[in-house]
């Protein structure tokens, strides 16, 4: 990460989003005080849909990044991996309708604030829609942390997570 001068910004900078989508090494910030791990959902959806950058098969790994706002790829396609596993967010996460050609983990992620909201449409290859939408409903409320998102939440009874199969195809 890059260290900020002061009067900066601190967190992570869109110069480092570039450099690990491009190379794929993971950034691990679990660790790390509460400023270094602040991500702008602006820089990260700026990085992820730049058609100027070539991301690594790998995908983009951040581990225990705090979103600073909502983010919202919502009919976006990723063109790799999105892996934020451990992220903290205070806002609302949209990725409805996008197409994300690789993994999308958002395992031990915590959701706290006002609106602790995920909205998501599947469209996975080589699953029966309905076990598909079982499992999707099985994993809203469960704030343990397991679940077909993986995601714990804050309150489970003001959680929710909006998830609908649109499409079902054999691969």
């Amino acid at each position: 990460m890059t260290t900020a001068e002061p009067g900066e910004t601190t967190g992570i900078t869109i110069k480092d989003l570039q450099h690990h989508w491009v190379s794929g090494t993971p950034l691990d910030l679990r660790n790390s005080p509460q400023e270094a791990r602040e991500l702008d959902p602006d820089h990260l959806r700026q990085v992820l849909l730049d058609p100027d950058l070539r991301p690594d098969p790998r995908g983009l790994n951040i581990y225990g990044a705090h979103l600073t706002g909502p983010l919202n790829l919502d009919e976006c396609t990723i063109r790799t991996s999105l892996r934020l596993p451990h992220l903290t967010a205070n806002h609302p996460i949209r990725l409805s309708g996008a197409h994300i050609t690789g993994q999308l983990d958002l395992s031990g992620a915590t959701l706290t604030g006002q609106e602790r909201r995920i909205d998501l449409r599947v469209d996975i290859g080589g699953h029966d829609r309905h076990s598909l939408e079982d499992r999707l409903a099985r994993s809203v409320g469960q704030p343990a942390g397991g679940g077909a998102l993986g995601a714990a939440v804050a309150d489970a009874e003001q959680a929710c997570v909006v998830a609908t199969v649109s499409k079902v195809r054999k691969v």
